[in-house]
């Protein structure tokens, strides 16, 4: 396929661009499958002090997918930790910034309660679901992925290898039972939920310095650019819920100034990194 065999300008082996371009099979393959949605379940401090929305976890389809690529796609490297829950991430600390105690403590209250009242409270059953109709898999020049910092190829779960990306959306309720979550993934994500629980041993966790903004917004090196399974955030309501946290920690005495927020447009779960093994 041509979008993959144009990949090995970015200093990836043609073998490699062969084995990933059975990736649109992979998807084929699971296309008859139920719809496949993820739902909200907190506000979350994520490792370095990044601001996330968590979901309770992946569904058995995605899982299955995932497997699949690890069967068929020749030297692509384990799935990364930041993969294996899936969040989306919104807001970032700035180079170098140390949070204080305080701040990082009141920074938990404040996603325990937006969690409770924006999340957990809802009594509409779909306002806090993001339908997974597509996939992209994304050719990241930036790992925020502000366009136009990316090249992609569009990947329909319904369809397998689609054209040009254009956010769709499931009518709610959906026509069949959405596919399950795997326990295992719920378990994970209530895993990295707790660790935040011990509080002296997070606090150190999230003031970890070595991902900040530059991290995310610094144009790659050509020789270092990265590939990776995404889906663009498409649930409007979501994207609210977010601006809501971002209005409630700025206005807060203790938090506001300290955030960058990443643009709107550029909000996506990375589904799995796919990278050759080094």
């Amino acid at each position: 396929m041509a979008f993959f065999n144009s990949l090995t300008k970015y200093n990836v082996t043609k073998e490699f661009c062969d084995s990933i371009s059975q990736i649109p099979g992979v998807v084929i393959d699971s296309k008859e499958k139920p719809p496949v949605i993820l739902n909200a379940r907190s506000f979350f401090v994520a490792h370095h002090g990044t601001l996330t929305l968590a979901f309770e976890g992946w569904p058995e389809r995605i899982v299955e997918m995932k497997k699949l690529m690890e069967e068929r796609i020749v030297g692509l490297n384990k799935e990364f930790f930041g993969t294996k829950w899936p969040k989306v991430t919104f807001g970032v600390l700035p180079d170098g910034y140390q949070m204080s105690r305080k701040q990082f403590s009141r920074l938990l209250s404040v996603c325990k309660y937006a969690t409770e009242s924006l999340i957990l409270s809802t009594k509409e059953q779909y306002s806090n679901t993001e339908a997974i109709n597509d996939v992209q898999f994304v050719v990241i020049k930036t790992r925020s992925l502000e366009f136009p910092n990316y090249e992609q190829c569009n990947l329909d779960l319904r369809s397998g290898f689609g054209s040009p990306y254009s956010p769709q959306k499931f009518s709610f309720p959906p026509q069949q039972i959405p596919t399950p979550l795997t326990q295992s993934s719920i378990g994970y994500v209530e895993s990295v939920l707790a660790e935040a629980e011990d509080s002296d041993f997070y606090f150190e966790r999230a003031n970890d310095c070595s991902r900040r903004i530059s991290f995310y917004t610094q144009p790659l090196e050509p020789d270092k650019t990265e590939f990776t399974l995404v889906h663009f955030l498409t649930n409007e309501n979501l994207i609210t819920l977010i601006s809501k946290l971002r209005e409630i920690i700025e206005k807060d005495e203790e938090l506001k100034g300290i955030y960058q927020w990443l643009p709107e447009a550029s909000l996506h779960i990375s589904v799995r990194a796919v990278v050759p093994i080094k």
